[in-house]
């Protein structure tokens, strides 16, 4: 069960991304969210901006999913910037998609406007592990050692199943479980942490991070998880210590488990 989170008031929201030196930014067109040309972009047919209401409700959640990061990481990782918008993929189901301008993390709500309801913004540390693991040598250097010890797709079944399983599946979580990668429930159980994460070694580090950063309570039992998810976690702790200056080390590990990771945390220590 996700650790539910108390909002932020609306008055202190502006001061937390001002203090973590980022910016929210809801685009009006498609054309303004900078996305680099892929097969995901391509397959993207309806773009909606965010309406004020939303907006206000996304930076809310966002400002929470920020404190659990140490102030300086994101100049650290050059993450300057987080665009928002809703996408339509084949008139059926949404998707969250990466990828663009160095310094950007581009975010597309979901049909549930992905952040509303959720302070735990498994979104956001998804979508930002994304960009940690793709434009930094460090993360490009943990994507590959994960690889080698967590071996999924082939390199070819991969891009086939990016050009054409959002095309022939209108419903993703079965396809990924069970249609295309042929996953059983057992080793679904024991290595990965949702369905979703069976699609590509890229999705599998990013739903363990998502788990790692909304869950504070697997901390505390990460020594009764099967093997592979014991060391899938552990490895995420290890990276994001090396991403943040060392600041997100074994004792930030067992504050966080205690909830003791809130708006001061990171006041308190260099």
């Amino acid at each position: 069960m996700e650790t539910e989170t108390t909002p932020l008031p609306l008055e202190t929201v502006d001061q937390v991304l001002s203090s973590y030196g980022v910016k929210l930014i809801f685009p009006i067109k498609a054309g303004q969210l900078g996305i680099v040309p892929r097969a995901e972009a391509l397959l993207l047919v309806k773009f909606k901006p965010v309406d004020n209401e939303t907006q206000d409700r996304v930076k809310q959640s966002v400002a929470n999913s920020l404190l659990i990061y140490p102030r300086d990481f994101f100049k650290r990782n050059d993450v300057r910037c987080f665009y928002f918008g809703h996408s339509r993929f084949n008139e059926s189901y949404y998707h969250n998609l990466t990828g663009g301008i160095v310094f950007d993390v581009k975010i597309f709500l979901g049909n549930d406007f992905g952040f509303i309801g959720d302070l735990s913004n498994t979104t956001f540390h998804h979508e930002l592990f994304h960009r940690l693991q793709s434009r930094t040598l460090k993360g490009i250097k943990f994507s590959l050692e994960w690889e080698k010890r967590f071996p999924r797709l082939t390199k070819l079944k991969a891009i086939y199943f990016r050009l054409c399983s959002r095309v022939i599946s209108d419903n993703h979580q079965t396809y990924y479980g069970n249609k295309y990668e042929k996953v059983t429930e057992e080793e679904l159980e024991t290595k990965y942490f949702n369905e979703y994460g069976v699609e590509s070694p890229g999705e599998d580090k990013a739903t363990t991070s998502e788990f790692l950063l909304s869950r504070p309570d697997i901390i505390k039992i990460l020594n009764d998880l099967p093997p592979i998810k014991k060391e899938k976690l552990s490895r995420m702790m290890t990276f994001y210590g090396l991403v943040s200056g060392g600041k997100m080390n074994v004792d930030f590990w067992a504050d966080y488990a205690e909830g003791k990771v809130d708006a001061n945390y990171w006041r308190t220590r260099s």
